[in-house]
């Protein structure tokens, strides 16, 4: 029986969250250049940044999370401090369906 322990795993995870920041951060620096003007670094440390905040509304599937990325990309990643975006931290906030549901 195969056994992968606690250090092996979070070596595992890591590579995939690596692995997952670098094909979002090469889609965003080709999609929206002029946000990421020094390329895939600045778009990855921007997706690193941003993935808890994704996160703390209970949004944790990769395609979601790339939906909340791109929104913040979009509306400033200050959008939650600003009036004309009170919808949206209302609808980020709601008790009503999961954190994936309220990206859609």
């Amino acid at each position: 029986m195969l056994v992968i322990r606690d250090a092996q795993m979070k070596v595992l995870n890591a590579a995939l969250q690596r692995n997952y920041i670098e094909q979002v951060a090469s889609l965003f620096v080709s999609r929206y250049p002029e946000k990421f003007p020094t390329g895939a670094d600045s778009a990855a440390s921007f997706i690193e940044r941003n993935i808890p905040r994704a996160v703390n509304y209970g949004i944790t599937s990769e395609l979601h999370v790339a939906k909340f990325l791109n929104f913040v990309i979009l509306h400033g990643e200050d959008f939650e401090s600003r009036p004309e975006h009170a919808w949206a931290v209302d609808i980020l906030q709601s008790d009503e369906g999961s954190g994936e549901d309220r990206m859609e």
